[in-house]
């Protein structure tokens, strides 16, 4: 779904649409999962958080400006929600089992293992921006305004990333 139709949505759910909402929830609950992941590892904190969003996106939908990008937008809140939870708990749970289902339902194919093995060499922000980019499509500017940092920043957080994983996969893999 494009941007624009996603809108068209919003829209309708502002105008009163119940039924809106499910067709918003379905098109972001990836972006909105991913954000959270990012900074908090335990799935059923992920999913509290998920739905602390969303209860914080139906509150404040109406500040949001058509047009923009509501992705963004919304991941925006998840972020800022799961770095407030962390530093609430200043302690996260790290899932043993990184295969859990979000990987694997957004890379649905045979190289799901290799995928994660080498964004498992990554951290904090560079894992965010590779992950993004790579899994959910994201343009540079669009996640420069989910981090809260400079493109330029994210363009060197991706380019470093990328060499980190190019330098250190072999020698993970051995």
């Amino acid at each position: 779904m494009t941007l624009k139709e996603l809108d068209g949505y919003i829209k309708k759910y502002i105008r009163g649409d119940q039924d809106s909402f499910d067709v918003i929830y379905y098109e972001t609950q990836t972006s909105v999962y991913l954000s959270i992941y990012f900074i908090i590892k335990n799935k059923d904190i992920i999913e509290d958080l998920m739905q602390d969003t969303y209860m914080k996106v139906i509150e404040s939908i109406h500040m949001y400006k058509v047009g923009t990008n509501f992705k963004a937008w919304i991941s925006r809140i998840a972020r800022n929600i799961a770095i407030n939870e962390y530093n609430k708990r200043k302690k996260v749970e790290l899932l043993e089992d990184g295969s859990h289902y979000t990987f694997n339902d957004i890379v649905s194919n045979n190289h799901v293992s290799k995928f994660h093995n080498m964004i498992k060499l990554l951290e904090g922000l560079e894992k965010e921006v590779v992950v993004y980019h790579l899994v959910l499509n994201m343009k540079f500017k669009e996640i420069a305004l989910i981090i809260d940092k400079p493109l330029s920043t994210v363009f060197s957080l991706y380019k470093k990333a990328i060499k980190f994983i190019k330098e250190e996969y072999v020698d993970y893999e051995n």
